[in-house]
């Protein structure tokens, strides 16, 4: 989600470029939509019923239920900007302004291709070391998505996730910084040409439940959470038990990597939603559990336990601080023991 300086004013100006702007243009660089001329009115090729007006401003997506006069509601009703998010978006020049004209039959921009960050030629070090020591995460679900070319370290040292399509080729990726200044906040941010319809997944071999995540570290947090659990559990082959269920991060609150998925998976009988216990995850939660439910899903909402965190990796580092408090005070005691006898 786009950042704001608080107390930002836009003038009218501002104001009149940005509704005037060109919503294919828009939603084409925030979805990785792509249109095509249809009657009088342009027709997104990846959802057919995501159409925008003659007047190249006015919308509407009849399969959500929602539409809007112009690109600014476009980034709140569907991406879930706020009303200042948006307009600091468009007003930063990100988006070209009146590059094409509606009344003819030129054809907006195609969507940018997917330019992956170069790959470092060292080991992931800085990868490994940010994501299991600081992130608490397990060894096995890191190397996991290393193998299967779901994760990798760019030059930069970040860590970089990567949605694909069903076909395996890439087309989204995150960016991590595994770096945090001091008061400050890690690097986040999307390679260009990412495409919002393809999250990053880590697939599991049930194919009708889904989990439902914001972030990849997440989705991560979660699977090593499943080996925890099946491991005190008794489970025999508790290291792979996580690769059951499917998880999907849909890189932020918007569920358009998620209403493509289910478009190709048509097995998905039930959605599990992880998102994070703040204003926006709850908020969003409770959308989408009213939405899909509509749709005939069973639908069920996992925030992770209240004072456990905002989301699954703070959960996760608060379990595993704990885990690992409770085997010092066995060894010390067991040592204790030992000297006594």
């Amino acid at each position: 989600m786009n950042v704001f300086v608080p107390g930002t004013r836009f003038s009218d100006e501002q104001i009149r470029d940005a509704r005037n702007m060109s919503s294919c243009e828009v939603i084409s660089s925030v979805t990785g939509f792509s249109f095509e001329k249809c009657g009088s009115e342009w027709k997104c090729k990846e959802h057919d019923s995501l159409r925008v007006f003659k007047d190249g401003k006015g919308w509407t997506w009849y399969s959500q239920n929602i539409s809007g006069a112009n690109c600014i509601d476009f980034l709140m009703k569907s991406e879930g900007y706020s009303w200042q998010q948006a307009m600091a978006s468009l007003t930063r020049g990100q988006y070209t302004q009146g590059s094409y004209s509606f009344r003819n039959e030129e054809q907006p921009q195609k969507p940018k291709e997917l330019k992956l960050p170069e790959r470092t030629e060292s080991k992931y070090s800085r990868v490994y070391a940010y994501l299991m020591k600081k992130r608490c995460i397990d060894l096995e679900v890191v190397n996991y998505c290393v193998k299967n070319e779901l994760l990798y370290e760019d030059k930069r040292g970040n860590c970089v996730f990567v949605g694909k399509d069903d076909n395996g080729q890439p087309k989204y990726a995150m960016l991590r910084g595994t770096y945090t200044p001091e008061n400050g906040q890690p690097y986040k941010g999307e390679a260009s040409g990412s495409n919002k319809m393809y999250g990053f997944r880590m697939d599991g071999t049930c194919e009708t439940h889904l989990f439902v995540f914001e972030a990849p570290i997440d989705a991560l947090s979660h699977a090593t959470l499943n080996m925890q659990r099946s491991k005190d559990m008794g489970i025999a082959d508790w290291k792979n038990s996580w690769k059951r269920h499917t998880r999907l991060a849909l890189g932020g609150t918007a569920d358009v990597a998620l209403s493509t998925y289910l478009t190709t998976h048509p097995k998905i009988k039930e959605i599990s939603f992880c998102l994070d216990r703040d204003e926006a995850g709850r908020t969003a939660s409770a959308k989408y559990l009213e939405k899909y439910s509509a749709q005939g899903y069973k639908v069920n909402i996992y925030a992770v336990p209240e004072n456990c965190g905002k989301d699954y990796n703070e959960y996760l580092c608060k379990v595993t601080e704990h885990r690992t408090n409770v085997s010092r005070q066995m060894s010390a005691s067991y040592n204790r023991q030992r000297k006594t006898r």
